[in-house]
């Protein structure tokens, strides 16, 4: 198995939706498309190294989620008022990234995430069999923006520990 990245601290600074928040077909589209029109993005590209288009899935062990919707600024940055900021530490975990035709908010969650668990288990990772019961239970989906404000990478990240990787499942 392919050995786990170091990953820097991280300041994801947006918006945080739960479960419920999630579309008759278990995406988040509704709360994509609200965070974009509401010019969120626009007050937060400037202050990113890279305008990017990030979502959290902050798992806990008890089966329930977070969603986060929003970007990644340097920790350094002033957060602008209004906005919920999640602190993500410096860790271990799986990273890798492909190409794609546009970001996929559209999908559902479920979907979305195992594309993500796939596409960095085919990079050679072994993941948690249970992530909410990690120290850090995050999965991040990141897209970085070209020139023309356009998504044609994903950077998928899961924090990872290999002493942590095993789990159990009560609702055996």
């Amino acid at each position: 198995m392919k050995e786990f990245a170091q990953i820097p601290a991280q300041r994801v600074v947006g918006r945080v939706f739960t479960e419920s928040s999630a579309d008759e077909n278990g995406s988040f589209e509704s709360a994509w498309d609200e965070f974009n029109e509401a010019g969120h993005f626009k007050a937060l590209d400037p202050l990113a190294d890279v305008p990017n288009r990030t979502s959290v899935i902050v798992f806990s062990p008890y089966g329930s989620m977070q969603y986060w919707i929003g970007s990644v600024i340097p920790e350094s940055a002033n957060v602008p008022n209004g906005y919920q900021v999640l602190n993500l530490p410096a860790a271990t975990g799986a990273v890798a990234d492909k190409d794609v035709k546009g970001m996929m908010t559209s999908l559902p969650l479920a979907t979305t995430y195992n594309e993500g668990l796939a596409t960095l288990e085919k990079a050679g990772y072994q993941l948690p069999e249970h992530i909410g019961q990690t120290d850090t239970p995050y999965y991040l989906e990141r897209y970085d923006l070209n020139n023309q404000g356009v998504a044609q990478r994903v950077e998928y990240t899961i924090y990872a520990r290999p002493d942590q990787l095993e789990g159990f499942d009560d609702i055996e």
